[in-house]
């Protein structure tokens, strides 16, 4: 037996059978990394992900799909609401379910999401290595550039200059033959993989099957029940998007075969998904939907967000050619109903107090009879009523939205 003793910089790692010395600041952070990559705290994330996508499908019976967006999946820490998990449609026979008070706080979409990119990438940095070297790898590093570009090709040429789908450079009966041939050339290269693999080897030929059959299914299908000449432009120009997506994708997968050989799979799944948990970062907090709504033979010069409200007050004769417009934001309306006070700093921009005295999420109007007690005594609201409509919820059929109304002094 041999003896031996380590610097106190190093410690040791045992590597496929044999100790190898590692400096103690890499093993202080591989110590770091090992919890945080942990395949448990991916399965609990995982876990946490499926009861939150549950109790926000549940949410859609009494709210929008905007407000659970924002209350469940974008947010840090979600309230789920107990009486979420009775949902009218399952226990209209019990009232007392139906209105149970109080939530419970669970982890939000950003917390769950951020957690497992930590995961992720602690994960390839302790399991993941690059397991080329010389040539090969720097060709890998190369093919995967050019994927990444013509990934970028791909996203940028997608929609035309009117904002439609892009049109493919080639015919649309050629591209679908050019899409039959891909079928027939996949099938035939997964028998000739077939015969390759031993017998042994009972998982992936069965894997391998199932796909083949399932390919050959569908080429047969096309084949002999589509009739090519009555092709939809609009599902073709889907069909030439996917085409190129798939395109990137195989360059890209053959750079991650050559740089991370058996493990290239995963790694570019794991890409994947990390760019579309990055790009729902870029929809919240650089975009905005908006709506422009412009009527027959008019023009207009702006966009509406229909999820948000707003009191706007003009003052018509601030100029002869400009209205003086003052905005109220939804949160201080919001805050003047629930203190029964007037909107904090309204005077100074404004010469009189705003109060909100009553909110309506969802409402229509209606003539007001004569006679009949009405809240407003001024403006249009004098002639109309305020009639209060039940909230739309995700689970409404239809595109209709809310109309919100307030009675304001």
């Amino acid at each position: 037996m041999a003896t031996g003793a380590l610097h106190s910089g190093t410690s040791e790692l045992r590597v496929a059978g044999r100790a190898q010395a590692v400096p103690s600041g890499l093993a202080t952070i591989q110590s770091i990394l090992k919890p945080l990559a942990s395949l448990k705290l991916t399965v609990t994330l995982f876990s946490l992900a499926i009861v939150l996508i549950l109790a926000g499908t549940l949410a859609q019976a009494r709210h929008d799909i905007w407000w659970v967006l924002h209350n469940y999946f974008r947010t840090p820490l979600a309230w789920i609401e107990l009486k979420t998990f009775f949902p009218p449609a399952w226990f209209s026979q019990y009232p007392a379910l139906l209105n149970l008070p109080g939530s419970i706080p669970f982890p939000g979409g950003f917390t769950i999401g951020g957690l497992m990119a930590v995961n992720l990438l602690a994960a390839h940095g302790l399991r993941f290595k690059v397991q080329s070297r010389g040539t090969r790898l720097w060709t890998g590093v190369g093919v995967i550039i050019v994927g990444c570009l013509v990934t970028w090709l791909v996203i940028v040429a997608g929609p035309d200059k009117d904002g439609s789908q892009a049109s493919s450079p080639i015919q649309w009966l050629t591209l679908w033959k050019i899409f039959l041939g891909g079928l027939a050339c996949a099938c035939v290269g997964i028998a000739w993989t077939l015969f390759q693999i031993d017998a042994s080897r009972k998982l992936e030929r069965g894997v391998l099957i199932g796909i083949g059959t399932a390919l050959l299914a569908l080429l047969a299908f096309l084949l002999f029940h589509v009739d090519p000449s009555g092709l939809n432009p609009s599902a073709m120009r889907i069909l030439w998007q996917l085409l190129k997506a798939e395109a990137a994708a195989g360059i890209l997968l053959v750079g991650c075969i050559l740089v991370f050989r058996k493990r290239a799979g995963i790694v570019l799944l794991h890409a994947g998904v990390a760019l579309i948990m990055a790009n729902e970062l870029v929809v919240h907090f650089l975009h905005k939907e908006e709506q422009m709504t412009v009527a027959e033979g008019r023009t207009v010069n702006y966009a509406a967000d229909i999820r948000q409200i707003e009191l706007a007050i003009i003052d018509k004769n601030a100029s002869a050619t400009e209205d003086d417009v003052t905005i109220v934001p939804e949160r201080l309306l919001q805050e003047s109903l629930l203190d029964q006070k007037p909107v904090a700093d309204a005077k100074q921009q404004l010469p009189f107090d705003v109060r909100m005295l009553n909110y309506y999420e969802n409402s229509n109007l209606v003539r007001a009879a004569e006679g009949e007690k009405n809240p407003a005594d001024a403006g249009a609201g004098v002639k109309w009523l305020i009639l209060p409509e039940r909230p739309l919820t995700g689970s409404d059929a239809g595109e209709k939205v809310n109309l919100p109304a307030a009675y304001v002094q």
